[in-house]
């Protein structure tokens, strides 16, 4: 009954993600590749199904976390302050602290500033188009190599849209006492209430890094044939049951990678 249910729900995420892909691509070509946020996708954004203050927002951050422009970057958000999209903004020694329309603070970093740590190799990744698309499997490698209590969490960000969900996963840990957002596709670090702000997750699933490492310990012993990583991100529970039954009706075990099919890499 798991594995059926797993099934069924993979069907409805590959759905979901093949629209907003779709939507996705047609955005990227008109920015650019990603490269540039031009002030004359201030109307086109305006007709998106996603809330537009919340994207144009959201596309200028993740365009300065890729290229690094601050002279554009701020170029964008004193034109977003005039058009009151944000009510101000203020550059830190690394990062931004931004205030939006309802007073919600915004203060991100990116991630390679505040993982020094990182292999060069995978802050180029972050700084690149690289760094898209692979955000399950990513996150999951990011709360291991973090080495402290996280968690990792699944769930649809929708940007106040019910018309454009799209399945994600990120990264929540406490630092400083306070809590904070990783999130390796944006290459950025930021408050919850700011990134719960812009990206308006709904049907979140928080999974502990210590439970995240047992569970793939046990999935290493197992050759359950189940869809994809992103099943078990999202319905852990009934991942486990197959995983713990596959387990059970195997006398051998099969030894290296993950057994499962269609995994994302």
């Amino acid at each position: 009954m798991s594995l059926q249910f797993l099934k069924d729900e993979f069907v409805k995420l590959q759905a979901i993600n093949e629209k907003f892909g779709k939507w996705e691509n047609e955005l990227v070509e008109k920015l650019n590749g990603g490269k540039l946020v031009s002030l004359r996708l201030f109307e086109m954004l305006k007709r998106t199904p996603i809330n537009w203050n919340t994207l144009c927002v959201v596309t200028a951050i993740g365009t300065f976390t890729l290229n690094n422009n601050v002279d554009n970057f701020e170029y964008v958000l004193n034109d977003y302050k005039q058009k009151g999209i944000i009510k101000s903004f203020e550059r830190k020694k690394i990062g931004y602290h931004l205030v939006a329309r309802d007073d919600t603070p915004i203060r991100f970093i990116k991630l390679t500033d505040f993982i020094p740590s990182l292999d060069e190799d995978v802050k180029e990744r972050l700084q690149s188009s690289k760094r898209l698309g692979h955000c399950h499997w990513d996150s999951i490698h990011l709360a291991e190599h973090l080495e402290m209590p996280s968690n990792v969490v699944s769930g649809y960000c929708t940007m106040q849209s019910k018309k454009m969900p799209f399945p994600h996963t990120w990264v929540e840990l406490e630092h400083q006492g306070k809590e904070w957002v990783l999130d390796f596709s944006m290459n950025e670090v930021m408050n919850k209430e700011g990134y719960y702000k812009l990206y308006n997750p709904q049907k979140t699933v928080a999974i502990d890094n210590a439970t995240l490492i047992e569970d793939l310990e046990l999935r290493r012993r197992s050759s359950m044939e189940c869809e994809d990583i992103r099943m078990y991100l999202f319905h852990p529970a009934e991942a486990r049951e197959v995983m713990q039954e596959e387990i059970k009706s195997h006398k051998t075990y099969e030894q290296g990678e993950f057994p499962w099919i269609m995994i994302e890499k």
